[in-house]
C-alpha cells in the first residue's frame, strides 16, 4: 500500500513541540502511520515503525544537514559517522556522560540548583524562570562536565545559544563564515585553547582528556574532530534539557495539582520526569536519509528519501501506552517512551538530563 499524502502538516516545524497537533499525530497513526508530504518527506507516527528505523541504522542514517550539504570528515557530526567509526567513537563519548561519572556531579548539581532557586527567591516581583533557571543550568552542568571553568559558563551560554540559532546544524554555517573556526570563531578559538592545554597537561583527565587519547582505527582524533565533538556536546546537552525544564515548568504551573502526590511521596518523582519526557519529548521528531530502497511499517521508501520520526507521536501511541494522552505516575512501561531516541543512536546523556530534571 502507497503512503498517503497528508497535506495539513506539510512544513512540520521540528522544534516546536505544537507544530502538530496530538489529535492529528492520533489521526495520522490510525489512518496514514506513514505519511507522504508535499515536500517529498514521508512522516512516521506509529511507535514500532519509528523504533524499527531508529534501529536500522544502515537504511535510515542520522541527518541534521539540509540537501545538498557536505562537510569534511573532521567536522561531521557523531550522527552523521558511518559505522564501524561512529560506535568507536560513541563507545568514548558515552564513557564521558557515563552514570558513574554523572553520579560524581549530583552533588554540585544540587547545589546549583538550589543557588540559583535561592536567588529566584530573594528576588523582588516576577521572575523569568526561562532566564533566571532554565537557560543557565544546563549549559553549566555540561560545561563543567567537559572540564570548562565555573567563570566561562555564562560566557559559554552565550555561545550556545548563538550555534542554536544559526545553520549551523544544518548547513554547516555560522554568522561570520562556514563551518566551526570561520561562523563562530571566539567559541572556536576559547575550545582550541582547552585542547591545547590539555594535551599540554598529560595528568589531565576531564572529557576533552579522554578524546585526545581516543584512538580510532589506529589514530588518534584530530582538533577539529575534537572540537566538533565537545562544541555539539555542549550544544546538545544545554539545548535539549533546557527544553526539558521548560515542558516541565509549564506543565506544573498549568497543572499545579500535578505536585501534590509528588511533595507527600518523592519517590514518584523519577516516574513523573519519565512522564514528562514521553508527553512532552524535548525533541519532537528525528530526520533520517533512507540509503536504499526499503520498506517501513508496509510502505515502500526508495534510496534517497528521507523519514521524519515524529517521537512525540510515538511517544502517545495508544498500542504501545494505555490512555497516552494522561499523565500516570505508577505507568509500567513509563521508559519504553523514545523521548531520548533509540537503537545504536540512543542519546548518550539520558542519564545527565534525568538528574538535571
Amino acid at each position: 500500500m502507497a503512503p498517503r499524502t497528508v497535506q495539513p502538516i506539510d512544513g512540520y516545524p521540528i522544534g516546536d513541540p505544537d507544530g502538530v497537533p496530538f489529535s492529528l499525530l492520533a489521526w495520522l497513526r490510525e489512518q496514514a502511520p506513514v505519511a507522504a508530504l508535499a515536500d517529498g518527506r514521508f512522516f512516521v507516527t506509529r511507535y514500532d515503525d519509528v523504533l524499527d528505523a531508529l534501529r536500522r541504522i544502515d537504511e535510515f542514517v542520522g541527518s541534521m544537514r539540509d540537501p545538498g550539504v557536505r562537510v569534511s570528515p573532521d567536522e561531521m557530526l557523531l550522527i552523521e559517522m558511518a559505522e564501524p567509526r561512529h560506535g568507536r567513537i560513541r563507545r568514548f563519548f558515552n564513557a564521558g556522560v557515563s552514570k558513574a561519572r554523572v553520579a560524581q556531579l549530583e552533588p554540585w548539581i544540587r547545589s546549583l540548583c538550589e543557588d540559583a532557586l535561592d536567588r529566584i527567591l530573594a528576588s523582588d516581583g516576577q521572575t523569568d524562570l526561562a532566564a533566571a533557571y532554565v537557560r543557565t543550568m544546563p549549559t553549566s552542568v555540561i560545561a563543567r562536565l567537559v572540564g570548562a571553568s565555573a567563570d566561562d559558563h555564562r560566557q559559554i551560554a552565550a555561545w550556545v545559544d548563538e550555534l542554536s540559532n544559526s545553520e549551523y546544524l544544518s548547513r554547516n554555517q555560522g554568522p561570520l563564515g562556514p563551518g566551526l573556526e570561520h561562523g563562530f570563531p571566539d567559541f572556536y578559538r576559547y575550545l582550541n585553547e582547552m585542547v591545547a592545554a590539555r594535551r599540554a597537561n598529560p595528568d589531565a583527565d576531564d572529557f576533552i582528556a579522554q578524546l585526545i587519547r581516543t584512538e580510532v582505527d589506529g589514530t588518534r582524533l584530530s582538533d577539529n574532530e575534537i572540537l566538533a565533538i565537545v562544541a555539539l556536546m555542549l550544544q546538545a546537552g544545554s539545548e535539549t534539557t533546557r527544553h526539558l525544564l521548560a515542558n516541565i515548568l509549564v506543565h506544573i504551573a498549568t497543572m499545579p495539582s500535578t505536585l501534590d502526590g509528588l511533595y507527600d511521596d518523592k519517590s514518584l518523582v523519577p516516574g513523573f520526569i519519565e512522564e514528562m519526557l514521553r508527553l512532552y519529548p524535548p525533541v519532537t521528531a528525528l530526520l533520517r536519509n533512507v540509503t536504499s530502497g526499503t520498506d517501513l511499517g508496509g510502505c515502500p521508501f526508495t534510496a534517497a528519501g528521507k523519514a521524519l520520526l515524529s517521537l512525540s507521536s510515538a511517544n502517545r501511541d495508544e498500542s504501545v501506552f494505555d490512555k497516552p494522552d494522561e499523565l500516570r505516575l505508577g505507568r509500567p512501561n513509563g521508559v519504553s517512551h523514545l523521548a531520548f531516541g533509540g537503537g545504536p543512536h540512543v542519546c548518550p546523556g539520558a542519564a545527565l538530563a534525568r538528574l538535571e530534571a
